[in-house]
């Protein structure tokens, strides 16, 4: 009987070593992949870039742009939703805090591969047809999510429904920089705006379907349903014929010239970095943060919403004063929030400490992409696909940081104490987004 017993527990112990093994391997890949393709978005950042403005029909690019709102909004709750489902996600698979926290960074290297792959595309697809086989492969990608059995199926559907993502992000950002000339930033903050809600939905959605007693795996099946819908309206919409329709943007003549780099990558890069290990750092750990903290889990899954609640408010305010956002006074309050916000929220004593620092949080860090693409594309329009494809490589690299810095940190102490590493982030942002503007604010002022 003691031979068995121990027989048992020395497999047991091959198995979980081999599991760490194959985990290793995974996040070397997924940054050597990450890095690599950094680099070659850096090194190929010289290349002239040709607009591939859309010969639609205003009504069509309505329509066009409703679909990509509705399917930023699905990817919004499923962006997060790895983070409130953790727990249930690590009993489901029996797995540890570095091994949840591969969860996201196999999504975000999906997405990475995905928005690098969408750019080639772009000039051999019409955007509707790019963005509707993509919502084909999400419906699927999310069904597979929903099927998984095992904690290597769970990965491999998320590494696929995470391409799908990427590529949908960049087609998307590409279409509203080169339609919407005069009011780029109002025009991403409202794609920000429905991304945040699917966000803050997502945890609500989970606390409600629990409530019910569904199955932890249904809203991917939710997702997919909606993925689906999105792929029937995109593929739904007609085109007139090219001769007989030639409405091109304004700066359409322009486009077709070669592009001056009057932005490098790197300045781009670096507080992209930052903030996306910021927000993932909240998106994926606050909610063990708060109960290691002693909250119970429903409650952090609010007051996390808290924090996306805060993030909606400040994109809505963004769409209404349009470029008035690039002011660097107001840039600058908001970079406070978000510093003040993360501070409050590690060092609460309090509910109500812990609720009102998630709101200004959201708040400060709310319109900080937007504001980051709009910039850039305003000083090289030409370049709007290089720059999506760069921010999402870069909020991927950072989030890739947090997810595993935190996690593996986790095991070792309390979420508690290591969520505090998230004030490095916030301070690195601050730093690097102030030159950021302080670059662009010169290029826009003496182009």
């Amino acid at each position: 009987m003691k031979f068995a017993l121990v027989l048992e527990i020395l497999q047991h112990a091959r198995a979980t070593i081999i599991t760490n093994k194959i985990i290793q391997c995974a996040f070397i890949l997924s940054l050597k992949i990450n890095i690599a393709l950094v680099i070659y978005c850096v090194y190929r950042s010289h290349e002239y870039h040709r607009s591939r403005t859309p010969i639609l029909t205003k009504s069509n690019t309505i329509f066009l742009y409703i679909a990509i709102i509705i399917t930023f909004f699905v990817w919004g709750a499923v962006a997060v939703i790895s983070g409130p489902l953790m727990p249930e996600t690590t009993e489901a698979f029996s797995i540890n805090g570095t091994q949840s926290g591969l969860i996201f960074i196999i999504w975000s290297t999906g997405f990475t591969i995905g928005s690098f792959s969408a750019k080639p595309l772009l000039s051999k697809f019409k955007f509707e047809r790019l963005l509707g086989f993509v919502a084909c492969g999400s419906a699927l990608f999310a069904f597979c999510l929903y099927l998984s059995d095992s904690y290597l199926q769970y990965l491999l559907s998320f590494l696929l429904l995470g391409v799908t993502g990427g590529a949908s992000f960049t087609t998307a950002h590409t279409f509203v920089g080169q339609t919407f000339i005069h009011n780029r930033a109002a025009a991403l903050s409202a794609l920000d705006v429905v991304f945040s809600m699917g966000s803050m939905v997502s945890p609500l959605l989970l606390v409600f379907l629990f409530s019910f007693a569904f199955a932890w795996q249904t809203p991917f099946l939710l997702a997919a349903f909606t993925f689906l819908l999105c792929a029937i309206a995109y593929l739904s919409i007609r085109r007139k014929s090219e001769e007989g329709d030639q409405s091109h943007s304004e700066d359409a003549s322009q486009a077709q010239l070669p592009s001056k780099i009057l932005l490098p990558i790197a300045v781009l890069a670096v507080p992209t970095f930052f903030m996306g290990a910021l927000e993932w750092a909240h998106n994926l750990w606050f909610v063990s943060f708060a109960i290691d903290r002693g909250v119970e889990e429903d409650t952090a899954r609010i007051y996390h919403s808290v924090f996306l609640a805060g993030m909606i408010a400040i994109r809505i305010i963004t769409i209404v004063i349009g470029n008035r956002i690039h002011n660097i006074k107001l840039i600058r309050v908001l970079l406070a929030f978000t510093l003040i916000g993360n501070i409050g929220i590690v060092m609460a004593d309090s509910w109500s400490l812990l609720i009102v620092s998630s709101f200004i949080m959201g708040v400060g860090l709310g319109p900080m992409f937007p504001i980051l693409l709009a910039r850039a594309m305003d000083v090289n329009p030409e370049r709007s696909a290089s720059f999506s494809v760069a921010m999402v490589l870069f909020i991927t690299a950072g989030g890739h940081l947090a997810s595993l810095a935190i996690g593996a940190l986790a095991d070792i102490y309390s979420i508690a104490n290591t969520f505090m590493f998230s004030t490095v982030f916030a301070i690195l942002l601050v730093i690097s987004f102030e030159y950021f503007c302080t670059r662009t604010g010169k290029i826009l002022k003496n182009p």
